[in-house]
């Protein structure tokens, strides 16, 4: 019987041995659990945050675009400023377009069209002007053209053609009406 109970010791010493690996070997692998846990959380913010910055440079992107972008007269705004504008009745109108700025003659020409389909008979020219430089457009108006001025400078601004008002000055002769289309604001 000693014996046995000898063995049984022994038996009980290895088991004990094997119960403290296993439970060493469960801590490890909970320990490394933790730490791919810990590791996947660290991946995703990192992830989160390289998509919050593509995003911003996408932002930005689409903002440089938008800025150095032609303008062009979408229907949706030639719709609007239809809808905003009195008639013409066929008074002259000239639409002048800085010389040697691409952007500012295809814009100029966009206008003229719209003008036109306003009933205003229409004139395209173009112009350099030297000191100052106006950017956006600015109109010269006489003075029995004031309320053709006012209703085109309010359709622009109604239908988003332009965001910034249109600089209205005196035009010298009364039936003239002017309206010049400078390089792009920024």
């Amino acid at each position: 019987d000693v014996a046995k109970d000898t063995q049984l010791q022994i038996d009980l010493k290895n088991k004990d041995g094997k119960i403290a690996d296993a439970t060493e070997g469960a801590r490890k692998a909970e320990e490394g659990t933790a730490k791919a846990t810990a590791g996947i959380a660290t991946a995703q913010e990192k992830a989160a945050e390289a998509n919050k910055a593509a995003e911003h440079e996408k932002i930005e992107r689409l903002k440089l675009e938008a800025k150095i972008a032609p303008r062009r007269i979408t229907g949706e705004q030639r719709t609007k400023f239809a809808a905003t504008c009195i008639a013409g009745n066929n008074r002259h109108i000239e639409v002048d377009a800085m010389l040697g700025v691409g952007d500012a003659d295809d814009f100029a020409e966009d206008i003229a069209r719209v003008l036109a389909g306003c009933g205003y008979n229409v004139t395209i020219t173009k112009s350099m002007i030297l000191i100052p430089t106006p950017r956006g457009m600015r109109m010269y108006a006489g003075s029995k053209r004031q309320e053709d001025a006012v209703a085109i400078s309010d359709a622009l601004s109604h239908s988003g053609i332009m965001q910034e008002s249109v600089e209205r000055l005196p035009a010298n002769e009364a039936e003239s009406l002017q309206l010049h289309v400078g390089p792009k604001q920024q």
